[in-house]
Order: C-alpha cells, then structure tokens, then sequence
C-alpha cells in the first residue's frame, strides 16, 4: 500500500543517513587530534561590559556590595582556547547526515574525544567560520558546574518520574529525525498535523524532499490540492515555558540552586565571550537585553523579589533573585534521549547552556556521592570537525552557540543520562 511504501523510503533515507554519518565519523579515526593547550588565557572582565547590565549604567548599591556578584562577574575567567579551523564539506554531505544518529556503543577514538580541563580553568573550543570573523564563530565552553552532588541526585530523581511517564515534546527540524507516519490516518497526533488533514481526503504522504519531516499532501473541501510539509516525530523529552519554568523554580529548591549556579557562571562566560569578539556585531546591548530587564525589574521593593524569597524560605539576596529572574526569562528543553544530527535553530538566543543529569531511582538507598559517581558520562559529538565532548553527569556545564555547526548525542542520552537545555 502507498503508506507502506512512504514508511519504507523514509526508513531508507534514515539508514543512509546513519551510514553517511558513520562514515564521516570513521574518517577522522587515526588523523584527527584534539587536546587543551598548556597555555592558560586570563580574560580579564571590562568594567564596562560589567556597568551595560544596568540602568544608565550605574551598579546600584543594593548589588555592588553583594558577595557572588563580586566573586563572580567581576572576576577573570581563565581559559584553555583551543581554535578548530573551518572545515568545509559539499552541501551535499551536510545535507546527507542531517537528521542521522549515533548507534550503541560506537567507539569513539580517544584522540577526538576532550573532557573537562579539571584544574579550575575553562576550555573553550572555538570553531573558525568560513568568513574568518571571530563574531561569526560558533564556540562551546565547558567549564565546572560547582553543582553540590545533593542537587544533582535530587533532580534526577525528580526528572525520573516524568521519563517514566513517557512526557512528550516535538522538535521540528532534523533533531528528531526521520519520521514514518502511522498507517492509521486518524491516529495523527493534532500537534503534528492540522485536524483537517486527519480525514479520507487525504491522497499522499512520503518523505519532505527538503528535510526529515513527513510530508501529506490533501485535498481541501473545495477539491484544491494542498500541501503540508511539516509532520515531525514526538521526542521522549519535557518542554518546560517560561511560566511553567518559574513555577518550577518556585516550587523546587534543588532546581533553583541549580539554576544559580547556570546563571552565575552563564553570565561569567557570556561576559569573556564579548571580550573575546565572539559576540553578534549588534554590541553588548543584544547580549545583555533578558539580564538588564530582569535587573529593572528587580529593585529591593519588587513583589518579585518576595515571591522568590517566600519561595525559599530563606533571605535570598537581591543578585540571586535577579539571576532566578533571569533565568525565568526563557523556558528549558529536558531531553530523555538522544537528538539527531542538527544545527540549532533558535536564533534568538545568543548561545545555550547545558547540564546533564543522571537518571536516579528514588529507592535506590546510596549515598548521594555513589550514586553521582554511578552516573554514565554523555558525549556531544561535532561530526564534521570530528571532535567529541566528554561531558559529567552534574558536574560539568556547557555554553554553547552552534548555529552553523552540526552536533549530535550519543545514545548514553537515550538509557542512562538527560539533558536540560536553556538560552536566556
């Protein structure tokens, strides 16, 4: 039948996609080589760029004297840099392993593969882009999260719960990868496909030439032929809004000791990035827009700021709160496994931050250390520069702007690890 053969090219075309991506993995084998330079970069944190978070530029009072703000923002950030040189590959091979994904157990060679530097410095890999311009650069920072093991094991456990139940998100685009439609028209999922394309009228289906979508072509009531091109695959993942975010945090002590530790060393890291040129061109206004809101918004006799502090429990200072607020200020993708070969989309967001989680059974009687210890690392594989990171299940925090760099998860995501992603 026509749904038969729809589902079998588009099975086809994912399991050349993995063969293509295989391959190009396979190639870096032997030849490919990365590790940090002995050489340590002390990034020193213009005051300027510090006084651009706040209203005309002052720090006001109730903040200069905070003791995070001082011991982190206004400290130097010192960085392993290790610069990847653009590699340019034909449209054609891009195109071919979008959407692939990594199989079980692939050995990565230790040669590609880098870790955390593990001597309280940051590396930073920058990826060269074809212009040359170092604020046309993707990067990743992978630096230390400095997340106590009593959080890390406490949002696993509570993360547990909703992999159980099997929560559901799409991501459009390649990250979800290839997608065979059910035979059953009206098993369609409402979030995929318009309610109208879910009846008899429908007279075509197969794989979207121009990506991994299902594309369903249909005729309307007044018997014109249309089209629809965007059918993706739900993904084993948590979608959390803004609201639902803050929430969260409100209700979450462990979330929101969390977050304070993201945002703190996010702003760190963001901040070196515009000394190093690796922003947008639009300046440091862009970067900061989401921060200095949530600084306005902020001031000591903010209802904002008792409702966070009610939260708590306890006298949260000011910097904390602003940086929760912040961290509010966009929603968070919790991944139960593996995305496919993408690039990210959303640009929006100057760069995101990842953490990962291990996956912890709440009767599992160990101690908090054991079972951090327990927790199988993840891997973020760039497969065209042929560079894999080795990440720590709590202990280790990327930021990362990889708008024109293809990555992908390994499958440790898909058993044993999730991640949550987020781009204030």
């Amino acid at each position: 039948c026509k749904s038969c053969k729809s589902n079998l090219d588009t099975l086809v075309l994912q399991a050349s996609s993995d063969k293509e991506l295989h391959l190009l993995l396979g190639s870096h084998t032997g030849s490919t080589s990365f590790a940090w330079p002995d050489l340590v970069t002390e990034c020193k944190i213009a005051k300027t760029v510090v006084e651009a978070l706040f209203p005309n530029q002052q720090i006001p009072s109730h903040i200069a004297d905070d003791a995070l703000f001082l011991t982190t923002i206004l400290s130097s950030v010192n960085l392993r840099i290790l610069t990847v040189p653009h590699d340019s590959l034909p449209t054609k091979i891009l195109q071919s392993i979008k959407g692939a994904k990594i199989e079980k157990g692939y050995p990565f060679h230790p040669n590609t593969v880098l870790s955390n530097p593990g001597d309280g410095t940051t590396g930073l890999v920058v990826l060269q882009s074809k212009s040359g311009k170092e604020a046309d650069s993707d990067f990743v920072f992978l630096c230390s999260s400095l997340v106590r093991n009593e959080v890390t094991v406490k949002m696993g456990e509570e993360e547990n719960k909703a992999i159980k139940q099997m929560d559901k998100g799409v991501r459009q685009g390649p990250a979800s990868g290839y997608f065979p439609l059910p035979h059953n028209t009206t098993c369609f999922d409402p979030k995929s496909l318009s309610s109208i394309t879910q009846s008899d009228r429908m007279v075509a289906r197969g794989p979207n030439s121009k990506g991994t979508a299902n594309a369903v072509s249909y005729k309307k009531r007044n018997g014109k032929r249309t089209f629809y091109k965007s059918a993706y695959r739900d993904m084993n993942m948590s979608r959390f809004s803004k609201l639902t975010k803050k929430k969260e945090a409100l209700r979450s002590k462990c979330f929101r000791d969390l977050l304070i530790k993201e945002m703190t060393s996010r702003l760190r890291h963001q901040a070196a990035a515009k000394m190093l040129n690796l922003t947008p061109d639009e300046g440091v206004s862009s970067i900061w827009k989401n921060i200095a809101i949530a600084i306005d918004r902020c001031n000591p006799d903010s209802h904002r700021v008792k409702e966070w502090q009610e939260a708590a429990g306890i006298a949260l200072s000011y910097w904390e709160v602003i940086l929760l607020e912040w961290a509010s200020s966009s929603g968070e993708m919790r991944n139960h496994e593996a995305c496919h070969c993408h690039f990210d989309g959303n640009k929006s967001h100057f760069m995101e931050t990842m953490w990962l989680g291990g996956k912890v059974d709440v009767k599992d009687q160990s101690t908090c250390t054991t079972k951090v210890q327990a927790m199988k690392n993840g891997k973020l594989v760039l497969p065209v520069q042929g560079l894999v990171f080795d990440i720590r299940c709590g202990s280790d925090l990327l930021h990362l702007a990889l708008t024109n760099t293809l990555h992908i998860a390994d499958e440790t995501r898909d058993r044993f690890n999730f991640s949550r992603v987020q781009g204030p």
